[in-house]
């Protein structure tokens, strides 16, 4: 499944040129500007957080500046969410549903198309799918290493993409909803 998704991300990759969006992901993560041009480019056009720029950066000056490269950073993210899915349906049902679930996401035409964009979206499913796999984790299992792995993911949607609190907000109504109604009080100790 994974190879499949590899396969479908990467077929025609560089097919098109850069839309305007992938243009400010280019001029954005330059590697060749100094951290304050890099910050204040940002903020000016986009005013977002940075993760997803330094990430790109990064790539950018290992295998050099170009829309393949910044489109590569979404490839990988996409064959990452189509692992997390199995492992999300894997723990909401068995495995059988993981791979189903990883199957339909593999072959997913909306995100296919968003893992070949030079912009966060797919990172921003990405997170969302293993944050949500997370959550899964730790109301099965409430500890301090499940919470702060939900923690990170949930943070990581924001720094993906600030409009997605949303989500973060939707999975801590979902653990409010636990404690609150689910759980009697000798579950919760």
């Amino acid at each position: 499944i994974l190879i499949l998704a590899i396969i479908l991300r990467l077929y025609k990759l560089g097919f098109q040129g850069a839309w305007l969006d992938e243009l400010h992901t280019l001029k954005e993560a330059d590697p060749n500007l100094t951290f304050k041009e890099f910050d204040d480019v940002i903020m000016f056009r986009e005013g977002i957080p940075h993760f997803y720029f330094l990430l790109v950066r990064f790539f950018s000056l290992i295998f050099g500046h170009s829309l393949y490269t910044i489109r590569l950073v979404s490839v990988i993210s996409g064959v990452i969410a189509v692992y997390g899915m199995y492992l999300l349906g894997k723990s909401m049902q068995d495995k059988k549903a993981g791979y189903i679930a990883a199957c339909l996401l593999a072959v997913h035409p909306f995100l296919i198309e968003y893992s070949q964009e030079g912009r966060s979206y797919e990172m921003l499913a990405m997170f969302l799918i293993l944050s949500v796999y997370r959550l899964t984790l730790f109301l099965k299992n409430i500890n301090l290493k499940n919470a702060i792995y939900l923690g990170v993911f949930s943070g990581l949607i924001t720094n993906t993409q600030p409009i997605a609190i949303v989500c973060v907000l939707s999975i801590y109504l979902i653990i409010a909803v636990w404690f609150l109604f689910l759980k009697t009080k000798k579950e919760r100790m």
